[in-house]
């Protein structure tokens, strides 16, 4: 994809305190000999699982039993026994039955309730790769376990990590994805609860791990502008080179954010430093979308939005429109309403559809759309062959009047680190042109005469037959260009137009 770039989410400060479950206890007394082997107990049939880090529902800051719960405990030869809650729904600490297990060999205990066999003092459980949102809370299949104290009493611990993402904005989320970026990472999926030090550690699975956890979000979750709206996931713990978070609204709109590394401990919350601003995306609705009735979701990096490879026929219409508020469009007035490709076109609020006549159809009519939105000043819609973002280049004394290709950061044509030195008999000097001719569509200079540049401000310019720009001053500058209001900049380095650059 021709102009993805992935932005940076600020993870500082990422560990904070599990308020909901944050006290490993460590198991001890006589069901934990010195040599970290567990005894076997006669279970009865009615035992009691507790700790203040029990989960299942939440209720503030503590987490609660629930209707449904139950637990697996591990017969003689590791066959699971499943125990139901048969009391203290709704407290942290709750008895469980099953009549016909009553006297069975037993030590270890799991939850959520599995079906699989404990072998080695090991177990295979799942860590849910497709997860459920709940308000305020997250699933009811965080796995847990315990060691037997005394054949009765199980004090449950909290194996996993909850990851807590943060979002505000005005879209609605459909779900949202989390994503490791190192190899042979894995945060859910088939995983091993290991028993053998006598304290239980949950790890993923050398097979059957997944990658990726995917947060459901039902019929959609509306996020405030102003309050942030907590999206909790249940991961294996690990140290992670980063993860990459997928938002995807209720238009199928995606953003894209991704964290360094960290690492994720059991019994613990890491929280994103700062809340992710998940707004609506702009769409591009026209005759070529099922006749102005569906849209093309626009991506974003820095201010810039786009699509790729959107099929225009010649004189199709359309507008930039946000969401599906048809309030909110982009448009064309004035004396014309065509846009032509490869150019770029100031666009106006709630103003005429766009017509399109290309001056030469690409290939298959399709195009890359591009819209710089400044919700303060001028807006612009750039449309181009798709594939053949235009090339332009910096020419001049600077590089024996050849080419340095310049780059597009947000709306602007840039080539950054130029250097002009004095040469004998020749003053400094350079223009803007197509890329590698000098009879292509762009032979960009001052109107008029050849005439001196002012530095960190704006240069007005014509398209075509302008003449050189005279550098005054020895140095390296970044030089700026945009289209749609023909403007150039000789910029200090790393200043962009409009910065406040310091005086010399």
């Amino acid at each position: 994809m021709t102009m993805k770039k992935i932005l940076f989410l600020s993870i500082l400060a990422l560990a904070a305190a599990f308020t909901v479950s944050c006290n490993k206890e460590n198991i001890e007394g006589e069901g934990i000999p010195t040599d970290g082997e567990a005894v076997l107990f006669a279970a009865p049939s009615v035992i009691n699982a507790s700790s203040a880090s029990t989960k299942t529902t939440l209720d503030g800051t503590s987490i609660l039993w629930a209707e449904g719960d139950a637990i697996t405990l591990f017969g003689e030869n590791g066959a699971p026994v499943k125990y139901d809650l048969v009391s203290g729904e709704g407290t942290k600490s709750g008895q469980f039955e099953n009549q016909a297990a009553a006297g069975q060999v037993t030590a270890y205990a799991v939850y959520p309730a599995t079906e699989n066999t404990l072998a080695e003092s090991k177990v295979a459980v799942t860590v849910a790769a497709a997860q459920n949102y709940t308000a305020d809370g997250f699933p009811t299949d965080y796995p847990m376990a315990a060691v037997t104290e005394n054949g009765t009493d199980f004090t449950f611990e909290n194996l996993a990590t909850v990851l807590r993402l943060q979002l505000k904005g005005d879209a609605t989320v459909a779900s949202v994805t989390v994503r490791t970026l190192g190899e042979n990472e894995y945060i859910a999926g088939a995983a091993t609860i290991d028993f053998t030090s006598g304290t239980p550690v949950l790890a993923a699975s050398a097979e059957g791990a997944a990658s990726a956890v995917t947060l459901n979000c039902g019929d959609g979750v509306a996020l405030s502008a102003e309050n942030e709206t907590v999206f909790n996931f249940i991961l294996i713990p690990g140290e992670y080179s980063g993860f990459e978070v997928t938002v995807t609204d209720a238009n199928g709109a995606e953003t894209v954010r991704t964290t360094g590394a960290l690492e994720l401990l059991a019994g613990t919350v890491k929280t994103f430093d700062s809340a992710l601003v998940i707004n609506q995306r702009w769409q591009i609705v026209g005759t070529f979308t099922d006749d102005w009735n569906s849209w093309i979701n626009m991506k974003e990096v820095d201010g810039l939005f786009y699509a790729e490879d959107v099929e225009i026929p010649a004189e199709g219409q359309f507008k930039i429109r946000y969401g599906q508020d048809w309030s909110k469009t982009y448009g064309i007035s004035g004396e014309s309403d065509e846009i032509k490709n490869n150019s770029c076109i100031q666009l106006s609020w709630n103003a005429s559809n766009m017509k399109f006549k290309p001056s030469v159809a690409a290939s298959e009519n399709k195009y890359d759309i591009y819209f710089y939105h400044n919700p303060v000043g001028d807006n612009f819609v750039f449309v181009m062959d798709a594939g053949t973002v235009l090339e332009l280049a910096v020419a001049g004394t600077c590089n024996s009047w050849s080419d340095t290709k310049m780059s597009m950061l947000g709306h602007y044509f840039v080539a950054e680190n130029i250097t002009f030195n004095n040469i004998e008999g020749e003053s400094m000097k350079f223009k803007i042109r197509t890329l590698g001719t000098w009879d292509g569509e762009f032979n960009i200079g001052f109107p008029n005469n050849p005439g001196d540049v002012a530095y960190n401000t704006a240069l007005n310019v014509i398209r075509q037959g302008g003449n050189d720009m005279l550098i005054t001053k020895e140095g390296t500058y970044d030089i700026y260009f945009d289209l749609c209001t023909m403007t150039v900049w000789v910029m200090t380095p790393g200043y962009k137009p409009g910065d406040q650059v310091p005086a010399e």
